[in-house]
C-alpha cells in the first residue's frame, strides 16, 4: 500500500534536481553509516574503508554542487569486500547489513554526482552490487 508521504517523496525526487536529490541521498547514507562503521570498526585492514565511508557521507551533505571525486569514491567502494562477488553469497547478519550500507553509499554518491535520483541506476547494470 502506497502512503501519501511515499508518493510525495517519489514525486519530489523524480521531478527534483540538484540540491533536493543531494540532500535526500545524504540523509539516506547518513542513516546507514552507523551500520557500516559499527560493524567494520576494529576489523584489521578496514581503516581506509571506514575513512572513505565517513568522509563520503560528510561530503554528501555539501549539496550545492557535485562532489569532484565522486567517481573515484565509487571506484574505491567497488573494491570493498562487501561488494565483491561471492559464490556462496552473503550469509552472515553483520555482512548483510554492511553490504546494504556500502550499497547505499554507492547509490548516494552516484545520485549526488548526477543530481538526479534516476541516474544512479544506470551504472553497474541490473545487479545492485555493480558486479
Amino acid at each position: 500500500m502506497e502512503t501519501l508521504v511515499e508518493g510525495a517523496v517519489e514525486e519530489a525526487l523524480r521531478d527534483g534536481r540538484g540540491e533536493a536529490v543531494r540532500l535526500y541521498v545524504a540523509a539516506c547514507a547518513e542513516r546507514m553509516a552507523p551500520l557500516f562503521v559499527g560493524l567494520r570498526a576494529g576489523v584489521p585492514g578496514r581503516e581506509a574503508d571506514l575513512d572513505l565511508y565517513v568522509e563520503s557521507v560528510s561530503g554528501l551533505w555539501l549539496a550545492h554542487k557535485p562532489l569532484a571525486d565522486a567517481a573515484e569514491r565509487v571506484r574505491w567502494l567497488k573494491r570493498f569486500p562487501e561488494l565483491q562477488p561471492d559464490e556462496e553469497g552473503i550469509t552472515g547478519v553483520a555482512d548483510t547489513y554492511a553490504f546494504f550500507a556500502a550499497l547505499c553509499l554507492r547509490y548516494a554518491l552516484l545520485a549526488h554526482n548526477s543530481g538526479n535520483a534516476d541516474g544512479c541506476g544506470s551504472f553497474g547494470g541490473t545487479d545492485p552490487g555493480g558486479r
